[in-house]
């Protein structure tokens, strides 16, 4: 990861992916390199990524992204690049349940009401 710039009081960092670079804030502290951090928040992205450390656990990083609700799930690595690959396979699993339960709410035409 490289220091590209700094905004916010957060270091940005990138991840370089063919060709495509994939930016995360990191809190960093201002005179310390990006990766130094504990908190890796995706600049532009809906999806609202975070991958962190959590306390109690050392370097290991997790994976928070509140519109998918996934909550602090464990990536099982201490490697940043890992944790994103990870991450990538986690939040993909979760959109295509998702998708497929919006498939099924909007292919059903039936109307039914039932009691709780």
């Amino acid at each position: 990861m490289d220091c590209i710039e700094r905004k916010d009081r957060m270091a940005i960092s990138d991840v370089e992916k063919g060709g495509r670079k994939v930016k995360f804030k990191s809190n960093a502290k201002y005179n310390e390199e990006p990766k130094t951090g504990s908190i890796f928040a995706l600049e532009y992205n809906s999806l609202k990524i975070v991958i962190h450390k959590y306390v109690g656990y050392g370097d290991t990083l997790f994976l928070n992204c509140n519109t998918l609700g996934i909550y602090n799930y464990n990536l099982g690595t201490e490697d940043f690049e890992e944790a994103v690959r990870k991450a990538k396979e986690v939040v993909m699993r979760e959109a295509k349940k998702i998708r497929e339960d919006a498939y099924r709410f909007c292919a059903d035409g039936k109307i039914e009401f039932d009691r709780y």
